[in-house]
């Protein structure tokens, strides 16, 4: 079993508590484990979902120099299917299509909407994401395969999809 105290926030507290109660407290957090150990064998790393990344939280100096894509979010999903957790990377992105009355681009139901395009999360692979058509009205959609940036170069690359 596992019990939460979400007003508590720090290691002190919660060992704290364990000093003046009958309660046994222990403090997990996922960046303490060690990534060979994040299995998700332990009722805690299940709880906290803790899982492993190819990229890590960037520190406000660092990233102030070295910068970070603004895809990345867009092209990485969480599947939480089984333990461990897994990351996927990538991801379909298309153009939406152009709606007149409103007079600008949107994204068909069930997609969601990044900084460019349309992402299509039900698309899980490259393979199944490719379209390049002119539709019956004379509009161009696009649909393409995206994985993360991991440099400057590929972040601001003219790229259908990329936002930079």
């Amino acid at each position: 079993a596992l019990c939460t105290f979400p007003q508590i926030t720090s290691r002190s507290a919660c060992v704290e508590i364990g000093t003046y109660s009958s309660v046994s407290t222990s403090w997990f957090r996922c960046e303490d484990l060690d990534t060979g150990s994040c299995d998700g064998s332990t009722v805690a790393e299940r709880y906290l979902q803790c899982f492993v990344d190819d990229f890590q939280e960037c520190p406000l100096a660092q990233c102030e120099t070295a910068g970070e894509c603004t895809d990345r979010a867009w092209l990485r999903r969480l599947v939480d299917s089984s333990y461990p957790l897994q990351v996927e990377y990538g991801a379909c992105l298309s153009s939406g299509y152009y709606d007149a009355g409103r007079g600008q681009t949107e994204c068909a139901e069930g997609m969601e909407r990044p900084v460019i395009g349309c992402l299509e999360v039900a698309v899980a692979s490259p393979e199944s994401c490719v379209l390049e058509e002119v539709n019956a009205f004379g509009e161009y959609w696009w649909r393409t395969w995206l994985w993360p940036a991991i440099s400057e170069e590929e972040c601001v690359a003219e790229v259908e999809g990329r936002s930079g």
